[in-house]
């Protein structure tokens, strides 16, 4: 690819980036708000060593019951036992950065199933503590599921 090609591709990236934090905020975001590649790859190195043998827990539902009371309690529940603010972080962000939200409540459990082509999200609190992993994906039945999978000090031992 040219060089002019690669920032075209790379800005359009950014939009498709922009929008699927804003599925996911419900809040408008422009590139200006999200962190470094350079804060990113620091993050992700202590996460990863921080959570490596932290309880883990996990659910699978239907995609279309994650608007369901039972879920919004069991967010809830993720605030109420951290309530740090989190980052959002999807295959997208290595390029263009993390988007931080007040804390796991602000997460829009509106989005779409197509939210981004990976159907994979994380939310990693700011103090590195705790993580939430929505895994959205169709089975062997061609049904919408969502796998919840929490971990860390505290949303690793909740429980959906």
């Amino acid at each position: 690819m040219t060089k002019i090609a690669n920032k075209l591709a790379l800005r359009k990236s950014l939009n498709e980036y922009l929008l699927e934090l804003k599925q996911f905020s419900g809040q408008e975001i422009d590139a200006q708000s999200l962190c470094s590649v350079e804060d990113l790859e620091r993050i992700r190195d202590t996460a990863l060593v921080h959570l490596q043998n932290m309880n883990k827990n996990k659910a699978i539902i239907e995609f279309s019951e994650k608007n369901s009371d039972k879920v919004k309690a069991f967010i809830t529940s993720l605030e109420k036992a951290n309530n740090s603010s989190v980052y959002i972080w999807t295959n997208r962000s290595s390029l263009h950065g993390l988007y931080k939200i007040d804390s796991i409540s602000s997460l829009d459990l509106s989005f779409p199933f197509n939210v981004n082509p990976d159907g994979m999200a994380v939310f990693l609190t700011e103090d590195l503590n705790d993580k939430l992993l929505l895994d959205f994906y169709r089975d062997s039945e061609d049904q919408d599921m969502l796998e919840i999978e929490v971990q860390g000090t505290h949303w690793g031992l909740m429980n959906l």
